[in-house]
């Protein structure tokens, strides 16, 4: 079982002293994206147009599915006048070399790999919790599924849904309850 990060996660990872500027453009792309690492990886300035990446993800390349995905504003900024591969050195490296560099990050960063979640199940976190992070967060304020899944690619809603974590969005429906005098 995979969780997500919180957004003061995100920010530890983003700001952690002596991370690499295409790290940071990497997991700001991955949480505001949804996007796989490998398809983060391999994009080129080329991908981009009016704000919009436009890729073939791999695990969808047989069936030749393209996903065009809105960029938000600090991805652009991080982007600015980049040319040519966005991740030269990270689209070099094996997927085990990535895979442990991010968890390495996490680690300096002091974001725990294993957490509870919700269930009290002990879950695990790893670049793809970016993924789930993302779908997460546009789920609790209120973006539907259906613009969530395309934005994913997900091609089916049963799949989609072991993305979405509700954990903040359950505490705050209870605070909408009404409130009682109980001091009898």
């Amino acid at each position: 079982k995979r969780a997500p990060f919180t957004p003061e996660e995100i920010g530890k990872m983003i700001s952690l002293e002596g991370i690499s500027d295409e790290w940071r453009g990497v997991i700001i792309l991955a949480v505001h994206s949804g996007l796989r690492c490998g398809d983060i990886i391999k994009l080129c300035r080329e991908d981009i147009d009016n704000g919009i990446a436009t890729i073939m993800p791999a695990k969808t390349a047989r069936t030749q599915k393209v996903i065009q995905s809105p960029l938000s504003q600090a991805f652009l900024t991080w982007l600015g006048g980049r040319q040519g591969s966005l991740f030269p050195t990270l689209s070099k490296q094996m997927k085990g070399t990535t895979s442990s560099q991010f968890r390495r990050i996490m680690e300096l960063a002091g974001v725990p790999r294993f957490v509870r979640g919700v269930s009290g199940l002990e879950c695990s976190r790893s670049f793809h919790s970016l993924r789930h992070s993302f779908t997460s967060w546009l789920a609790e304020a209120g973006v539907s599924s259906e613009i969530r899944q395309r934005l994913t690619g997900h091609s089916s809603s049963r799949i989609h849904q072991t993305y979405t974590h509700f954990d903040s969005a359950l505490r705050e429906a209870i605070k909408k309850l009404p409130s009682f005098n109980t001091d009898n």
